[in-house]
């Protein structure tokens, strides 16, 4: 792991890993720099990057880096290979020195679109993802694994009043 010196104490780098096009790893942001495997699927580049100065969150990947997690930023889009690109990122996550390799993997679904429905099916075919956490709206990640669904919009309406 790249460390740097911050006040004469060594710090796990920011850098990020571009494995493929499609494909990012960010090691974990902590001190052990070893941590859980968590592969986050975002449907468009922008949804990784700060783009804005109008707020304090860090972007999606390095959030969950600063929380001790190894992630892996899977960019979902139509002209992706998904089933490929899904099972070289579960790889690339499982045989990475720096997941500590004690639990499964989790996965954190960032997609606004069609694609949210398009991964469902294989969430559900990987053993090695043990639970399901979606932010987004109109088409949220469906999945019967362990899921946690965070969906933005109107609540739909009760009753005819």
């Amino acid at each position: 792991m790249t460390a740097v010196e911050v006040n004469g104490t060594s710090m796990p780098s920011t850098s990020s890993q571009q494995q493929t096009s499609s494909m990012i790893i960010q090691l974990p942001l902590t001190r052990p720099g070893k941590g859980p495997g968590l592969l986050l699927l975002v449907d468009s580049p922008s949804a990784s990057q700060i783009t804005s100065n109008d707020h304090l969150d860090p972007c999606p990947r390095l959030k969950w880096a600063e929380e001790g997690y190894l992630v892996a930023e899977l960019m979902v889009s139509d002209e992706s290979d998904f089933a490929s690109d899904f099972s070289n990122t579960i790889s690339a996550l499982q045989e990475h020195p720096a997941n500590d390799g004690k639990q499964g993997l989790g996965l954190i679904s960032c997609l606004n679109t069609k694609n949210g429905a398009k991964v469902s099916s294989f969430i559900d075919k990987a053993a090695e993802i043990s639970a399901v956490v979606s932010y987004g709206e109109g088409h949220p990640v469906l999945s019967s694994k362990p899921h946690l669904a965070h969906v933005a919009g109107q609540a739909p309406r009760v009753g005819t009043g």
